[in-house]
């Protein structure tokens, strides 16, 4: 299961197998822009899917 946490850092992280980058608003990883931007999206859907069930490492900020 992917999920979006409003928890940043790395706080509570115990039980995941792995995170992305935390994305702040204002720099174009949040909103309605970036939902709309097919090739970010796409990027995400494949980072999460090559790095389950088993991640290249528990934290992942380039992709």
């Amino acid at each position: 299961m992917a999920y979006l946490s409003d928890i940043v850092g790395n706080q509570e992280i115990a039980d995941l197998a792995f995170r992305l980058e935390t994305w702040n608003a204002g720099n174009g990883y949040t909103g309605r822009g970036a939902a709309a931007d097919a090739g970010f999206v796409a990027r995400i859907e494949i980072v999460l899917r090559t790095n389950w069930p088993s991640p290249s490492s528990t934290y992942i900020d380039y992709f």
